[in-house]
Order: C-alpha cells, then sequence, then structure tokens
C-alpha cells in the first residue's frame, strides 16, 4: 500500500467514502496552477486534472493509468487518472504526487506524470506488445487460418489449427501437416526453431508454407483488425479464439499497441519436407555430434528462395494465382 499523501489533499480515507457512497466528485486543490480531483465511482476512476500546457503525457504502455484531455468550464484540461483496479484508492497518492510537483515544484505537467510514473513503476503494471518476429508470426498464421475458415467453414477451420497449443506443426489433416512460416524480408528466408520442428509427425507428409508480408501505410490489415474479422466470421467459436490468442501473448487491451499494417509481398509457396528439403534432421544430428542431449538450443535459417514448390489441395486457392486454380 502506497503512504499516505498529506494534509493538502483531501486524504485517502475521504477518497474511500466517496468511492463507497458511489458519490462522483469535482474537488479543487489550490495551488499556482490550480488543480482539481475528480472521483467518478462508477468507472472506478481517479484523476487530477490541470490547466493544459505542453506535451500530453503517453501513458498507453501502463495498464491501469492513461492522460486526456478534457474541456471544461470553457478551458482545456490534462487529465492524469486511474482506472479500473480495485482498492483504487491505494494509487491516490500517485495523482497527489503529480499535483504536488506542478503546483509546489514548478514542474510540467508532462514532466511530472513521467517523473511518478518512474517513482511508482513497481506497483503499475505495463503493457508489452508481442515482439516484432512474434507478431509477423501470428499474422502468417492467422492469414492461413482465414483461409481455412473461408475453405473449409469455421468448425473445421478451427478442428485443424494446432498453433495455440503449442504443437510442434500449426494445422494437423489427417494425411500431413502445415508447418507456417512468416517473413517480412524480401527472401524467403525462415528461422527454424529446433531441429525437430520440420519433423513429420505419424507418418504424415508435412508441409511448410511460406509467407511473405511487408509493411505498409494506407493498405492492408494490422494484426487488431484481422483479429476482429476471423472473430466476427467464427461467430460462436470467437470467445475461445481470443483466448487462445492471449495464451500466445496478444490481448484485446493491448490493441492500441499493434497500429502497424501489413500486406503479403508475394504469394505464399508450399514446400514439401522431404528428403530432397534443406531441413536439419535429429536422426543425422545423433549420428554425428556426441552427446547432443548437451546442446539444449539450437535454430538455424533456411533460404527458400527459388526452391520447387508443393502444396496440398486445400492451400491452392492461397498458394496460386487465380487462373492456375481453377
Amino acid at each position: 500500500m502506497l503512504t499516505n499523501e498529506g494534509s493538502r489533499h483531501l486524504g485517502t480515507a475521504g477518497v474511500k467514502k466517496y468511492l463507497d457512497e458511489g458519490a462522483p466528485g469535482l474537488i479543487r486543490v489550490d495551488g499556482n496552477p490550480i488543480g482539481y480531483l475528480t472521483i467518478d465511482p462508477g468507472g472506478k476512476r481517479l484523476g487530477v486534472q490541470l490547466p493544459a500546457e505542453g506535451p500530453l503525457t503517453d501513458c498507453s504502455r501502463y495498464e491501469h493509468v492513461a492522460t486526456t484531455r478534457v474541456r471544461r468550464d470553457g478551458r482545456d484540461w490534462y487529465e492524469f487518472g486511474v482506472v479500473g483496479i480495485e482498492r483504487i484508492e491505494e494509487l491516490y497518492p500517485l495523482l497527489c504526487r503529480v499535483l504536488d510537483r506542478v503546483q509546489l515544484e514548478g514542474q510540467s505537467f508532462n514532466g511530472a506524470v513521467l517523473d511518478v510514473l518512474k517513482l511508482f513503476r513497481s506497483v503499475l503494471s505495463t503493457r508489452a506488445a508481442m515482439t516484432d518476429s512474434d507478431q509477423i508470426g501470428l499474422y502468417g498464421e492467422l492469414l492461413v487460418l482465414e483461409h481455412f475458415v473461408s475453405k473449409l467453414g469455421t468448425e473445421s477451420a478451427m478442428e485443424h489449427w494446432l498453433g495455440p497449443a503449442r504443437e510442434e506443426h500449426d494445422f494437423a489433416f489427417d494425411s500431413f501437416d502445415v508447418e507456417v512460416k512468416t517473413t517480412s524480408g524480401e527472401r524467403r528466408q525462415h528461422w527454424i526453431s529446433s531441429p525437430t520442428q520440420l519433423t513429420p509427425t505419424d507418418a504424415k507428409k508435412l508441409f511448410l508454407l511460406s509467407i511473405q508480408i511487408t509493411g505498409t501505410s494506407n493498405q492492408g490489415r494490422s494484426l487488431p483488425q484481422m483479429i476482429a474479422t476471423i472473430a466476427d466470421r467464427i461467430g460462436p467459436y470467437s470467445e475461445s479464439f481470443l483466448a487462445e490468442l492471449a495464451n500466445l501473448g496478444y490481448r484485446q487491451s493491448d490493441a492500441d499497441l499493434y497500429p502497424k499494417t501489413w500486406t503479403l509481398r508475394s504469394r505464399p509457396a508450399g514446400f514439401c519436407v522431404d528428403k530432397d528439403f534443406p531441413a536439419i534432421r535429429m536422426g543425422d544430428l545423433v549420428n554425428s555430434i556426441p552427446e547432443i542431449t548437451r546442446i539444449v538450443d539450437f535454430r538455424y535459417l533456411v533460404d527458400l528462395t527459388g526452391l520447387p514448390q508443393s502444396t496440398p489441395e486445400v492451400l491452392d486457392d492461397l498458394t496460386r494465382p487465380p487462373e492456375e486454380s481453377e
């Protein structure tokens, strides 16, 4: 619990009384400049307002704090608030620190908020986007899932999708599996994360589907846009779909952290992972490396540019130009 804030302010007990009684409040805090405490019990929000001046602090990386510009009494104000957590009054001293730094120490609103966020970082939850490589990988995997939803129907597509379960391959069918690899590079170069990732399972064929995407400024879709489209199309499966994505590190509440839009750089290409495919196989390593179990991490980069392609029929519409798929 944070320490009490001092006699200049209402006091944590007073704030808690407002919250418990469900009474909203706009409480003046004297100083230079004038400030206000805002209490919104219904929205589980506490905030402090100061005259709008200078830059508005970006708090998007923090889960339960936000800054906003509001118009009140014919004047623009900056508000710094905490929202959406239980026992929100425990973070009230954080707001008082912002008022004190501006009113008593002469700091700017932006400087005061940044300093206070650093000071209380240990009690605030920060928001973080997935890594770039994870975003790109998920984008390609969802492109394929979207294709299967259109081609096979929702129930069948969701049954074939194994990615969220952290299986070795992304999609499993009766006679073959599909491993999706996505890159934003100009060549079809993909990281293989282990010597077993390209190992066929249960005597089934294994296909690697190579997807190349590129960032755009005025076309394509962002990751949240694609996820929203799929969730809307799969209807009753959307809740479990979004839960699976959360397990992978993507949360709907963090959609604003993924503004970049993507589009295909080229048509996806399929490759059969057979004896002629350039893969490192565990059997070969076991026979050539002494005490191989002591190698605890191993990955490699493979370049598939120009390699002969082979694709299961269910992926024809995705990998071939329309005139060739008919």
